[in-house]
Order: structure tokens, then sequence, then C-alpha cells
């Protein structure tokens, strides 16, 4: 319970200057101990990479019409060296805020809490350039 409290009081402060609340605070907040926390988190990150993997399929079919169309070729091939420069940057930042957290109970959660940021960042990201429909 300790490091739970502890978790808890650090994700508070930690976190408080985002506009929203982290993941890890939104599972904190409504969990009653660490396992419902990591439970919590892992469907924010399957659903995050789920909603990722939807519109990577979604930009690929747009850029594959941008290059048919274009004299200039390239648009696919630089997004998909940008979704692979985006995905190894992820895991080492996320690695680092694992190490960070040292290896006590809950350092995962700091990973998966950073996994999911960066996902929905990179969501957001892409939602500027698609258009609306799917």
């Amino acid at each position: 319970m300790t490091i739970y409290r502890i978790a808890s009081f650090l994700t508070t402060y930690l976190f408080s200057a985002s506009i929203s609340a982290s993941p890890l605070q939104e599972c904190y907040n409504k969990s009653d101990d660490r396992t419902d926390v990591s439970s919590c988190l892992d469907a924010k990150l399957s659903t995050a990479n789920k909603d990722l993997t939807l519109l990577i399929v979604r930009m690929r079919a747009q850029l594959r019409v941008i290059d048919a169309a274009s004299s200039t070729k390239g648009a696919l091939y630089s997004f998909d060296a940008s979704q692979h420069g985006f995905e190894a940057y992820r895991a080492l930042n996320c690695e680092w805020h694992l190490k960070n957290a040292a290896s006590g109970t809950g350092a995962g959660d700091f990973w998966k809490d950073c996994m999911i940021q960066m996902v929905k960042g990179r969501i957001n990201e892409l939602k500027i350039v698609l258009p609306d429909k799917p």
C-alpha cells in the first residue's frame, strides 16, 4: 500500500502541469489496488495501439494516392520511415522512463504511461493531416 501512495503522490505532482491527467494518474484515481492500475493501463495501451494502427492504414492509403498522382514519388516511403523512427524513439524514450523509475514495484506503470502518451501524441499528429472521413 505504501508504494501505491507514493506513486499516487508522485503522479499527482509530477503530472499536475499537464492539461489533462496522464493515463497513469487516471488509472490510479479509479483503481482500488496496484493490479487494477496495471490492468487499466494495459487496456488504455491496447486501445491506443489499435487506434494508431487504424490511422496508419488510412495514412498509407492516402499517401499511395498522392504518390500515384504526383510526379515526385516518395510520400509513402517518407511516412514509413518517419513511423519507424517514431517507433524507435518511443521504445527508447519509454525505456528511459522505466529505468528512471528504478526497478521497484510500479516501474512498469511508468513505461506504460509513457507508451500511451506517446501513441496518443502520434494519433493527434496523424489526425491533423488526415481528412475527417475514415
